[in-house]
């Protein structure tokens, strides 16, 4: 049987512990990704002190910084820098995108969900707070590694040249 292919399920078994290791050493990345998202929402619902900029802004810090650790999710080896830069330059993009009123925008900003994600006005200052979020990402990023987890699959490659 030397050489013979392996059966279908055996290779199924490959892959599910594959994933499974995978999915082991990155939950550090998955459970804040799973603390970030009821965290952003909750910023749309907030009455406590500061309901103002909370409302206005907290969600601005905590949307790059879901982004961020989504893709790190999926993207373990781009280095931390590249990252927040593409992070920020998104979140930037979906800002000025506010400032067109086009079918698909209005379409989306339809459903709670739509206006939470590509929002409906354009303000200057949130790209101020979306590189706030996307600096405080690769911050979480590295500490999560360098303090907490050091067997993490989600080392941020170049760590020793971060910026």
């Amino acid at each position: 049987m030397c050489g013979a292919a392996k059966p279908g399920w055996y290779l199924l078994t490959d892959m599910h512990g594959e994933i499974l290791n995978y999915l082991k050493k990155q939950w550090p990345i998955l459970l804040v990704l799973l603390l970030l998202t009821p965290l952003g929402f909750a910023t749309k619902f907030y009455t406590g002190p500061g309901r103002v900029w909370v409302h206005a802004y907290a969600g601005d810090i905590l949307y790059p910084m879901f982004w961020y650790f989504l893709a790190v999710l999926f993207f373990p080896d781009v280095r931390p820098a590249s990252l927040c830069l593409l992070v920020f330059l998104f979140s930037s993009v979906v800002e000025f995108s506010q400032l067109g009123n086009g079918d698909a925008l209005l379409w989306l900003r339809q459903s709670f969900l739509g206006r939470t994600l590509v929002g409906v006005s354009f303000s200057l200052v949130d790209i101020l707070y979306y590189y706030v979020g996307s600096m405080l990402a690769v911050f979480l990023h590295l500490a999560l590694y360098f303090y907490a987890l050091p067997v993490s699959a989600s080392e941020p490659k170049g760590h020793h040249h971060a910026f």
